[in-house]
């Protein structure tokens, strides 16, 4: 899933959010477009899982050029990226995911390779770890995060999420806390 580096200082940023148990040793998880989903029991565990995330519908797409799309490319009569599995979305297709093993414990990972971030949510610990691996810094994230919680709880009409830790030295991360809503 990912190189050794950035596993070993994604386990050292897990041990300050919670302690190891002994089941987090292998965990499984479901490949769904760029978001690795930890598995669950099927389908209510896999439900949960995905309304973590608000960019994953759990619904099919209705969306006819997609699915012409995709029967053309199956015709090999045009090239096409799209996969079965985003069409009919990731609870019903959740067995035709690819299945992966790491040490890692969060709930969902989301691997933004364009933007160099990986994001790391905790469900049961309320958490969402932002970690840049690649020589970039999440300091102007970080800071950008706490003016807009400063000028949000003046208004108090938006939330925005606390951030409890941030280290910028060795490996550039911040912990936050998951707040649960719609995007605007």
């Amino acid at each position: 899933m990912y190189d050794r580096s950035l596993k070993k200082i994604i386990n050292s940023i897990e041990n300050h959010i919670y302690p190891m148990d002994s089941n987090d040793r292998n965990n499984g998880f479901r490949k769904h477009k760029y978001s690795y989903l930890k598995t669950a029991a099927w389908p209510i565990g896999v439900y949960k899982r995905i309304q973590l995330h608000p960019e994953i519908s759990i619904y099919p797409k209705f969306n006819f050029v997609k699915w012409a799309s995709w029967i053309l490319k199956k015709v090999h009569l045009r090239d096409s990226q799209i996969q079965f599995t985003d069409l009919i979305g990731p609870l019903l297709g959740w067995f035709l995911l690819k299945k992966e093993i790491s040490t890692i414990r969060a709930d969902i990972i989301i691997s933004k390779k364009n933007e160099r971030i990986l994001v790391l949510l905790y469900g049961k610990q309320k958490k969402v770890v932002k970690v840049r691996p690649y020589k970039h810094s999440t300091k102007k994230e970080a800071d950008n995060t706490a003016k807009a919680r400063e000028i949000a709880n003046i208004n108090n009409y938006i939330r925005i999420p606390e951030i409890y830790h941030q280290n910028h030295e060795t490996a550039s991360y911040f912990v936050q806390e998951l707040v649960k809503g719609k995007s605007l």
